[in-house]
Protein backbone atom coordinates (compact mmCIF):
# COMPACT_ATOMS: atom_id res chain seq x y z
CA UNK A 1 0.00 0.00 0.00
CA UNK A 2 1.33 3.43 -0.93
CA UNK A 3 1.15 6.30 1.54
CA UNK A 4 -1.00 8.16 -0.99
CA UNK A 5 -3.68 5.60 -0.23
CA UNK A 6 -3.86 6.73 3.43
CA UNK A 7 -5.71 9.70 4.91
CA UNK A 8 -6.05 11.20 8.39
CA UNK A 9 -9.72 11.15 9.38
CA UNK A 10 -9.37 12.68 12.86
CA UNK A 11 -6.75 14.05 15.21
CA UNK A 12 -7.32 13.53 18.92
CA UNK A 13 -6.04 15.22 22.07
CA UNK A 14 -4.89 11.92 23.59
CA UNK A 15 -3.89 8.49 22.36
CA UNK A 16 -6.65 7.04 24.55
CA UNK A 17 -9.32 9.03 22.67
CA UNK A 18 -7.79 7.86 19.40
CA UNK A 19 -7.89 4.24 20.61
CA UNK A 20 -11.59 4.59 21.47
CA UNK A 21 -12.34 5.92 17.99
CA UNK A 22 -10.23 3.17 16.44
CA UNK A 23 -12.25 0.58 18.34
CA UNK A 24 -15.44 1.98 16.78
CA UNK A 25 -13.88 1.60 13.34
CA UNK A 26 -12.64 -1.90 14.20
CA UNK A 27 -16.17 -2.88 15.20
CA UNK A 28 -17.38 -1.74 11.79
CA UNK A 29 -14.58 -3.66 10.01
CA UNK A 30 -12.80 -0.48 8.90
CA UNK A 31 -9.02 -0.96 9.02
CA UNK A 32 -7.20 1.92 10.72
CA UNK A 33 -4.12 2.76 12.73
CA UNK A 34 -2.96 5.51 15.05
CA UNK A 35 0.09 7.64 14.41
CA UNK A 36 1.69 9.56 17.27
CA UNK A 37 4.99 11.32 17.68
CA UNK A 38 5.82 10.24 21.23
CA UNK A 39 9.30 8.72 20.79
CA UNK A 40 7.96 5.20 20.70
CA UNK A 41 5.90 5.69 23.86
CA UNK A 42 8.85 6.93 25.89
CA UNK A 43 7.61 10.53 25.83
CA UNK A 44 3.79 10.35 25.94
CA UNK A 45 3.50 14.05 26.74
CA UNK A 46 4.53 14.85 23.15
CA UNK A 47 1.10 13.69 21.95
CA UNK A 48 -0.34 16.88 23.44
CA UNK A 49 1.72 18.96 20.99
CA UNK A 50 0.58 17.28 17.76
CA UNK A 51 -2.22 14.97 18.77
CA UNK A 52 -2.85 11.36 17.87
CA UNK A 53 -3.83 10.91 14.23
CA UNK A 54 -6.33 8.23 13.22
CA UNK A 55 -5.52 7.03 9.70
CA UNK A 56 -7.57 4.94 7.25
CA UNK A 57 -7.38 3.93 3.60
CA UNK A 58 -8.58 6.65 1.24
CA UNK A 59 -11.43 4.47 0.01
CA UNK A 60 -12.67 4.04 3.60
CA UNK A 61 -12.62 7.77 4.42
CA UNK A 62 -16.35 8.47 3.95
CA UNK A 63 -17.43 5.40 5.88
CA UNK A 64 -14.98 6.10 8.72
CA UNK A 65 -16.05 9.73 8.89
CA UNK A 66 -19.71 8.80 9.17
CA UNK A 67 -18.94 6.34 11.98
CA UNK A 68 -16.84 8.87 13.86
CA UNK A 69 -19.35 11.70 13.32
CA UNK A 70 -21.75 9.88 15.63
CA UNK A 71 -19.59 11.18 18.51
CA UNK A 72 -16.64 13.41 17.77
CA UNK A 73 -16.52 15.15 21.16
CA UNK A 74 -12.93 14.03 21.78
CA UNK A 75 -11.51 15.31 18.49
CA UNK A 76 -9.31 18.38 18.62
CA UNK A 77 -11.32 21.58 18.47
CA UNK A 78 -10.44 23.27 15.16
CA UNK A 79 -11.23 26.66 16.70
CA UNK A 80 -13.87 29.30 16.05
CA UNK A 81 -14.70 30.29 12.51
CA UNK A 82 -14.05 26.96 10.83
CA UNK A 83 -16.64 25.68 8.40
CA UNK A 84 -17.47 22.67 10.58
CA UNK A 85 -18.05 24.61 13.77
CA UNK A 86 -19.84 27.84 14.48
CA UNK A 87 -17.97 30.40 16.58
CA UNK A 88 -18.77 30.32 20.26
CA UNK A 89 -20.60 33.33 21.61
CA UNK A 90 -21.02 34.66 25.11
CA UNK A 91 -24.52 34.56 26.55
Amino acid sequence: MKTDDLVVVRTFNTAIDAELAKSALDAADVDSFIQTDDAGGMRPHLVFAQGARLIVRAEDRDRATSILDADDSSALDPGPGTKDQAPRTKD
